[in-house]
């Protein structure tokens, strides 16, 4: 399977939850805090193209959820959290 295509079905998977109401907002940030948490920001500037690779893809993460936080009205508490943990 390529990461293209288990990226687009872990979105699946999520939308999925989301809509069947099984994950609460809390969850949500505690997830979103837990991927800031652990995000290597400095990616960007390796010379390992897998260490690059999978510090974009995980930054791809926190944008989505981010995003979806957001849709769901949490705009200024996203950024707030967001600010604590970007180095």
């Amino acid at each position: 399977m390529k990461k293209s295509e288990f990226r687009q079905l872990i979105r699946e998977e999520i939308s999925k939850v989301l809509k069947e109401g099984q994950l609460t907002d809390q969850k949500l940030f505690n997830k979103l805090e837990s991927l800031l948490k652990t995000h290597d920001w400095t990616y960007f500037m390796s010379d390992d193209h897998r260490a690059y690779k999978r510090g974009e893809y995980q930054h791809e993460e926190i944008k989505d959820l981010m995003k979806q936080l957001k849709n769901l009205g949490y705009e200024e508490k996203v950024k707030k959290l967001y600010s604590m943990y970007k180095q």
